[in-house]
C-alpha cells in the first residue's frame, strides 16, 4: 500500500534525525568538576587587616545549554597577619575564610560569538552563597594579657568574575580567572577586630577578596 511506504519513509527519515541526537546525547558530559589553586588578595577595609594569602576551592556543575552552567563552589582562603606600625608594632591574627556559593555561569564566546566548536572560552559567573570567617587568636590594646580571643562568624556572600579558558580536549578546561567576592559582616561584631588596634584600624560592613586562581575542569 502507498501509505505504508509513506510511513515507513517518514519513519526512515526521522530515524536518521534522531539517532545522531541520542548518540550526542549518550556521549555528552553535562557535569563537571573543577579544581583551582591560587592566590586571594584583600581589598578595601579588609586590606588593613591582614596580606595576601593562599587559596583553593573545588566546584562542581551541569551544562544547562551549550553557553549556560549551573554551578556551586566552595573555597578555601588562608589570609595572612600584618605588622601594623605604631608606638608598639602589632601584628595581626590569620584569617581563614571558607565561602560556600552557588550561581550561573556563561560563555561569552558562545553566547554572543554562536560559535559552538571554539576551543576558548570565555567564561562570566555570578552567585550567591555564605562565607565563614575564622581568625587565630588575638588580644585587644586595651587587654593585652587575653591572648585567647578569636573572631568567628558566618556572613552573607556575592561573588562574580571572569574565566579565561582553553579546552584541549572534549572532556578537559585549562583555565585562568579572578573574581571579587564580598562578604557582607556586621559592623558591631567586626568592632573585636578594631580593637586590636584602634589607632590603625576600623571596623567594617564588607570584606572585599580578589582570588585569582588557575585550574583544571574535567567533564564526567
Amino acid at each position: 500500500m502507498l501509505y505504508r511506504r509513506v510511513l515507513t519513509v517518514v519513519a526512515a527519515s526521522l530515524g536518521l534525525l534522531l539517532i545522531p541526537n541520542l548518540v550526542n546525547a549518550q556521549y555528552q558530559q553535562r557535569f563537571y568538576v573543577q579544581g583551582t589553586g591560587g592566590v586571594a588578595v584583600p581589598a578595601g577595609a579588609l586590606n588593613k587587616y591582614v596580606d595576601p594569602g593562599a587559596g583553593a576551592g573545588l566546584e562542581v556543575g551541569y551544562q544547562l545549554t551549550d553557553a549556560v552552567m549551573l554551578r556551586v563552589e566552595g573555597d578555601f582562603q588562608h589570609l595572612n597577619g600584618t605588622r601594623l606600625s605604631g608606638t608598639t608594632p602589632v601584628t595581626t591574627p590569620d584569617l581563614d575564610t571558607w565561602s560556600t556559593t552557588g550561581g550561573i555561569q556563561a560563555d561569552l564566546v558562545r553566547l554572543i560569538g554562536r560559535r559552538t566548536d571554539n576551543r576558548v572560552q570565555l567564561l562570566a559567573d555570578v552567585g550567591a552563597g555564605f562565607a565563614r570567617l575564622n581568625s587565630d587568636r588575638f588580644a585587644w590594646a586595651s587587654d593585652p594579657t587575653n591572648t585567647s580571643r578569636k573572631f568567628e562568624q558566618t556572613y552573607f556572600g556575592a561573588a562574580g568574575g571572569l574565566t579565561v579558558a582553553y579546552a584541549p580536549t572534549k572532556r578537559t578546561s585549562l583555565y585562568v580567572g579572578g573574581k571579587v567576592r564580598s562578604i557582607f559582616a556586621d559592623r558591631g561584631e567586626t568592632e573585636d577586630l578594631a580593637k586590636i588596634d584602634p589607632a590603625n584600624l576600623k571596623n567594617f560592613r564588607t570584606a572585599v577578596m580578589l582570588p585569582i586562581s588557575a585550574g583544571l575542569r574535567v567533564r564526567i
